[in-house]
């Protein structure tokens, strides 16, 4: 009986939240349709998919009515449920920053092979809470000439998680209010075992511009163990590099030093450049990585590898810019933003090649994974996409299967 008296108020929530319509303030039509201009000039119209809407004043009047039902729900609990006397749930859902979208909207278009998808948010004023990890001004992208035209995957973004850090903030601010303690506030201090950092400073040091690329080495077998069978596929080279991770560098450091045996790990230094190598035991199905972590005197940027042969490939051959279906996809892709990511057709043979060394030899079985994967993906193509902030909102830009 006690359980279905706790049930009954998240029934009658959701029910009552089921119910509510949508309310848009007083827009006049010249408004609205400027909205719409706004958004619709990001997308492309005649094609598979077109979607618009319009949620000027949306997200305030839903904001007053979940407090209303938050304050009903309190008191039905009788106590059973441990809610918060006198939450702020409007300032609460204030704090996650949607509350300045005035309008969404999204298109699909037959493009090549595949499709080319855009989204944009129009957004009134600066952005806030959850929306600003997207991060800053659009900058011109750099992944065409760091990453090598061999590239299966390439991306690059800036990353700042200090939105997080304001919104805990923000919220544990609520809960000070109405329960007399901020537990999230406790949670930010709270510090990562074996180093010297708590969550806080974690999300500050993770702050910055990264790139990264995968790429393939057919000398090389990467085993997966599946139940009791192994199966082969390529071996996959990763290189991550952070403009400013000096400071990660430092603390990766104190931690392996403090935490694996002398043997796990060696630091060397020529020519300028600093490496902590991480040695993996001989007879592990990994065994031919060599993680390392790399620092270059005078400069802050990290360099992170799978090992050291897959450096080579940061200076040696051809780089991405070179790549025809890189070229192509680029030439309907802005430039700028703030996070950028491609895959190759390559991407494509190697799921082939997964496909096939995981079917362990049922041709059955490999013929229907290659029919789904078929059916997913289409024909093999290049992929795309970019995030951007504007003036007037965030865009997103793809071109895919």
């Amino acid at each position: 009986m006690n359980s279905v008296k706790r049930r009954l108020p998240v029934i009658v929530v959701s029910l009552a939240l089921l119910s509510i319509p949508t309310v848009v303030c007083g827009q006049d039509a010249a408004a609205a349709r400027a909205t719409f201009d706004t958004v619709n000039e990001h997308l492309d119209l005649g094609g598979q998919v077109y979607g618009y809407l319009n949620v000027q004043g949306d997200f305030a009047a839903l904001t007053e009515k979940a407090q209303e039902l938050y304050q009903q729900v309190h008191e039905m609990s009788g106590g059973e449920i441990p809610l918060p006397p006198n939450f702020d749930v409007t300032a609460l859902l204030n704090q996650l920053g949607f509350d300045n979208v005035e309008a969404i909207g999204m298109s699909s278009i037959k493009f090549d092979k595949g499709f080319r998808n855009r989204a944009f948010a129009a957004i009134n004023g600066e952005r806030k809470g959850l929306l600003r990890l997207s991060g800053g001004d659009p900058v011109p992208f750099q992944l065409g000439t760091f990453a090598p035209a061999s590239s299966v995957m390439a991306m690059e973004w800036h990353l700042d998680l200090a939105p997080i850090k304001d919104l805990l903030t923000g919220i544990g601010a609520q809960l000070e209010k109405s329960l007399g303690m901020d537990p999230l506030s406790g949670a930010l201090q709270q510090p990562i075992p074996g180093t010297e950092l708590n969550v806080e400073q974690v999300l500050d040091v993770l702050k910055g511009h990264f790139m990264v690329y995968v790429t393939l080495d057919e000398t090389k077998n990467l085993v997966i163990p599946e139940n009791e069978l192994n199966f082969e596929i390529p071996g996959i080279d990763v290189v991550l590099a952070h403009d400013n991770g000096r400071t990660i560098y430092n603390h990766v450091k104190s931690f392996i030093s403090s935490n694996a045996p002398p043997d796990a790990f060696s630091e060397e230094t020529n020519a300028g450049v600093t490496r902590l190598l991480i040695n993996l035991p001989e007879d592990a199905s990994l065994g031919f990585y060599a993680p390392l972590f790399q620092i270059e005197e005078g400069s802050d940027r990290l360099l992170i590898a799978t090992r050291v042969d897959a450096l080579r490939t940061l200076s040696e051959g051809d780089r991405l810019s070179t790549d025809a279906d890189f070229q192509h996809v680029a030439t309907f892709l802005p430039q700028k933003g703030t996070a950028y990511s491609f895959a190759s057709k390559r991407l494509y043979e190697f799921i082939g090649k997964f496909v096939q060394a995981a079917s362990q030899g049922d041709e059955k079985l490999a013929t229907i994974q290659n029919e789904f994967m078929e059916m997913f993906y289409g024909e093999p193509q290049a992929m795309g996409g970019m995030l951007a902030n504007l003036n007037d909102g965030i865009y997103s830009d793809s071109v895919a299967p």
